[in-house]
């Protein structure tokens, strides 16, 4: 799924980035692994009206 290449350091590009160094030093560590996570969902939140709903399914497209 998705794009060769690119998914398999993703965690490591994200854990190191600089947004990815400033929220694990606030304590979200778990946050950016989340972020990172490749094919663990089959939904895609969208935030409409204040609130995330689920967008669409992978699994549709």
């Amino acid at each position: 799924m998705g794009l060769p290449g690119v998914a398999d350091g993703l965690g490591g590009a994200l854990h190191d980035s600089v947004s990815g160094r400033e929220l694990r030093g606030f304590g979200f560590e778990g946050d950016v692994a989340v972020a990172a996570a490749v094919g663990v969902s089959s939904a895609v939140p969208v935030l409409t009206d204040g609130w995330f709903v689920d967008g669409g399914s992978f699994a549709a497209a």
